[in-house]
């Protein structure tokens, strides 16, 4: 169901110790991770409006101005920081699977809705000036096929 996939490569080094270090994540890495952490099949699947941007709100990371590989970085960083995602031991931050990855906690996203309550108010229908009814516009196209008569 859900692959190793995303939008770069694998690095094809690899140390046989592991990389220990969060702040050395790959880029591939980073992509699984937040792939992981969101549930989503591929890092492809990921939108930074409804997925990154809130996450890195919630986490408090600078997110204007960077693009979504960037805050994939960013928010990979975080996550292993903040103890919300921790890796199995003998990890390696380079090359990261799946089945390496295990989320502990999930954030409490906010994630934006239109309020409906306005565009249930009547007043939100009423013209400003009362010009706009009916009998004004049927007047009109009276008008307008009398002129061109």
């Amino acid at each position: 169901m859900f692959s190793d996939e995303t939008d770069t490569e694998k690095p094809s080094e690899t140390c046989s110790e592991g990389v220990k270090d969060i702040s050395l994540i790959s880029d591939y890495s980073a992509q699984i991770m937040c792939a992981t952490f969101f549930k989503v099949p591929t890092f492809r699947n990921l939108s930074v409006k409804k997925h990154l941007i809130p996450a890195a709100k919630e986490l408090g990371i600078k997110h204007r101005g960077n693009g979504k590989y960037e805050m994939a970085k960013k928010i990979a960083t975080e996550l292993v920081k903040k103890k919300m995602v921790r890796v199995t031991d003998g990890a390696n931050y380079k090359s990261l699977s799946r089945d390496e990855i295990v989320v502990e906690r999930e954030l409490e996203l906010q994630l934006a809705r239109p309020n409906n309550s306005d565009l249930s108010s009547s007043s939100s229908t009423m013209s400003v000036d009362d010009t706009d009814e009916l009998s004004s516009l049927s007047d009109y196209s009276d008008q307008q096929d009398n002129n061109k008569s």
